[in-house]
């Protein structure tokens, strides 16, 4: 249940994250797709909760994507969240 839904976020987050690319699907999606990040993270920290394992990065990211909305700053926030779901899901099925 660890594997899924960390993928499914940071695929997300990593589409969002590339330059240009990822701001032309917010804008063009009327800022839709924020709140489809916000979901993601929330399902993800329920899993989370449910599974007691690190809430750590879903409560960042929803936090980060709340800030999203500012155009370059969002690109910055989408790489950074992108990049603790990469290191997260690498430190989750160490354990």
């Amino acid at each position: 249940m660890f594997f899924i839904p960390t993928l499914v976020g940071f695929l997300y987050e990593l589409v969002l994250a590339i330059p240009f690319v990822g701001g032309l699907i917010v804008i063009g999606s009327s800022y839709g797709t924020i709140a489809t990040a916000l979901v993601i993270h929330a399902i993800i920290l329920i899993f989370r909760f449910v599974r007691g394992d690190s809430k750590v990065v879903p409560i960042l990211a929803l936090i980060g994507t709340l800030l999203t909305w500012i155009p370059f700053v969002g690109w910055f926030i989408h790489l950074c969240i992108a990049i603790a779901y990469f290191i997260d899901f690498f430190v989750g099925k160490r354990r």
